[in-house]
């Protein structure tokens, strides 16, 4: 938000300029001048204006302004002056490095004092917007590589656990343990799996939010893609004992869907589901239609969630959020490209922890005209 703080004696009427500030900016009035007295200045505005017109006295002027000119990483971006008496040339030569100080024309000459200080209000707004952006996207890039950084610990992980399998199954083939040997197997099959459906999630999230992702939408009944989800969940059900509940109702209705798509997103959701359940815990997956939608609620046990975070878990660079959660990059990053996929289908996706005692990932979906 754009702040101006506007230091000007009691009774007197702000500078009309300052209403044509868009409706996010901050205007603060401080009548007086007490706090340019001894260069201790307010700080925490990025335009400041001293409207000197009726009774500050030039001394006090130049000693706020030397005191803010001397601590530049906080001041303003921007000081404006209106004064009746000549501004000492060392007040107008004051720098503060990229900021500036403005003197506004002759106060005596109204539509000249006016335009001027619109100038400079304007000058300033726009040095404020170009700092937001600069620290947005210094902030992204920092997110970015963070997220890298997760990522790749993310995938070493079970890559040097896959690496001890390998050599297991020689010794386990040398000595004729065939069960061992196919257990082996079959779980660097998931592990293959994850991995690849770690990356493809990435790669898609990055289609979708450039909108290169080709969506295939056929009118089909949401129940195909259901099914196919069902009949192959995720593994890490079966290795945490969890028992997998069907509420099915009225599925056949069409929706408007790319259905190998929903299938990954209703796959990510078991995956996180059985990620925070409890060992021989239960998901509840239930489906049905609700109005003029098609909802999927997929609910498990969990406890001590802080409801307050999961809103943000959609977002691309959350992955302080996810660990927060337990959850790693992989499967933020599946939260991530749910969303986008869902919104690409003119639906929404949401998680909720009712009570804080669960988590309830919905999907929603238009029915089909």
């Amino acid at each position: 938000m754009f702040e101006v703080l506007v230091i000007c004696p009691a009774r007197s009427d702000l500078p009309s300029a300052l209403s044509e500030l868009p409706s996010d900016c901050r205007i603060t009035r401080e009548e007086g001048f007490e706090s340019l007295r001894g260069g201790t200045g307010s700080l925490s505005a990025h335009l400041l204006i001293a409207d000197a017109r009726n009774g500050l006295p030039l001394g006090v002027l130049a000693d706020g302004i030397r005191g803010l000119a001397g601590r530049a990483t906080d001041s303003p971006s921007a000081i404006a002056l209106i004064s009746p008496l000549p501004v000492p040339a060392e007040i107008r030569s004051l720098s503060l490095g990229s900021k500036r100080i403005e003197l506004v024309g002759d106060p005596r000459d109204s539509e000249l004092l006016e335009s001027t200080l619109r100038g400079c209000v304007l000058r300033a707004l726009e040095l404020h917007r170009l700092k937001a952006d600069g620290d947005r996207r210094m902030q992204e890039q920092e997110a970015k590589e963070s997220l890298v950084q997760k990522l790749v610990h993310d995938m070493k992980s079970p890559l040097t656990v896959m690496l001890i399998e390998l050599g297991m199954l020689e010794r386990w083939w040398e000595k004729g343990n065939l069960e061992r040997f196919q257990g082996g197997i079959s779980r660097l099959t998931h592990n293959c799996e994850d991995l690849i459906g770690m990356i493809q999630n990435l790669l898609d999230a990055s289609r979708l939010r450039r909108k290169s992702l080709q969506i295939k939408l056929t009118t089909i009944g949401l129940g195909a893609a259901i099914r196919e989800t069902l009949d192959n969940p995720p593994a890490l059900l079966e290795k945490r004992g969890i028992r997998l509940l069907r509420d099915l109702r009225e599925t056949d209705t069409t929706v408007r869907m790319d259905a190998a798509l929903m299938v990954r997103v209703m796959s990510n959701a078991l995956q996180i589901a059985a990620k925070l359940s409890p060992r021989s815990g239960r998901i509840d997956f239930a489906a049905g239609r609700r109005g003029q939608s098609m909802q999927v609620r997929i609910e498990s046990t969990a406890e001590g969630l802080d409801r307050e975070l999961l809103p943000s878990l959609f977002d691309q660079y959350a992955h302080e959020q996810w660990r927060a959660l337990g959850l790693d990059a992989g499967l933020g990053i599946g939260l991530n490209f749910s969303r986008l996929v869902v919104e690409a289908h003119g639906g929404r996706v949401s998680l909720e922890s009712p009570e804080g005692s669960s988590l309830r990932f919905s999907i929603e979906l238009p029915v089909a005209e």
